[in-house]
C-alpha cells in the first residue's frame, strides 16, 4: 500500500481534498497555513479531490 497524505481545505465556497501519494507530511504546512491548489479535479468517496496537485503556500 502507498503512503498518501490527505489535506483538506475550505475556502467561503466549499471545501476539497488534496491527496499527495507517497508522503506523510508537507514542509511549510500545518493547520492553519493558507494554501492555493492546482490540478485536475474529480470525486473519491463522495469528496472532491486533487491528486497530487500543484500547491503554493501563502502567507
Amino acid at each position: 500500500m502507498v503512503a498518501a497524505l490527505d489535506l483538506e481545505i475550505w475556502d467561503e465556497t466549499g471545501g476539497i481534498t488534496l491527496r499527495f501519494f507517497g508522503r506523510k507530511e508537507l514542509a511549510g504546512v500545518k493547520v492553519g497555513t493558507f494554501l492555493k491548489a492546482e490540478g485536475m479535479v474529480g470525486e473519491i468517496e463522495g469528496r472532491l479531490t486533487i491528486m497530487n496537485p500543484e500547491y503554493e503556500i501563502i502567507l
